[in-house]
């Protein structure tokens, strides 16, 4: 039986690096004042993108010698990640253990198996469910391929407003005698 290290070392198939968008449908959801974990950080996509949005984070990983599964948690808030597909039921169990708001970039196959769909009922969960498919950075460090799968995040804690959320990037409008424009992936409301 292999160790988690050896599930998470680089190259295996587990390590995928997460672009940034994705995190473009949990903004409206995270207080800025939290402290954030990303526990499966890799090369720190994830990471670097709610730096850069202003919010306090800790990225640990596996391979940087802190395995999420066992190891105390830093101080933190929120737990945002793209955790190993290979090993997504005790990474759902462990978010739960910790009772702590958590979004959990997953396939849609999470949603499949008894121990996944008992823990759902028992604990709640909200789904955010991504307009496109996300074309990772596979070990080979590709970004151009095709997503062979579906992805959505599996929340808890976040308070989402709905147990079924299919987000999509807004789109110009005017609301209240202002547009909304999205530039960059960055929301912009000018006067009108």
């Amino acid at each position: 039986m292999s160790n988690g290290r050896e599930r998470r070392a680089p190259g295996r198939p587990d390590d995928f690096q997460t672009p940034a968008w994705a995190l473009d449908p949990l903004w409206p959801h995270l207080w800025l004042g939290w402290h954030i974990w990303e526990p499966a950080c890799g090369k720190g996509n994830l990471v670097r993108a709610m730096d850069e949005r202003g919010f306090t984070v800790t990225g640990t990983d596996i391979t940087h010698g802190t395995d999420f599964l066992t190891a105390d948690p830093p101080p933190f808030n929120c737990l945002i990640t793209n955790p190993p597909y290979s090993i997504k039921d005790a990474w759902i169990e462990r978010c739960y253990a910790l009772e702590k708001p958590f979004a959990l970039l997953m396939p849609f196959t999470a949603l499949e198996g008894k121990r996944r769909q008992a823990m759902f009922r028992r604990y709640g969960i909200e789904v955010i469910v991504l307009p496109s498919r996300i074309h990772f950075e596979t070990p080979t460090g590709r970004t151009d391929g095709r997503a062979w799968f579906p992805t959505f995040w599996v929340t808890w804690g976040l308070d989402i407003g709905s147990a079924l959320t299919f987000w999509q990037e807004p789109t110009p409008e005017v609301i209240m005698d202002k547009e909304v424009v999205v530039i960059d992936r960055q929301l912009c409301i000018f006067e009108v």
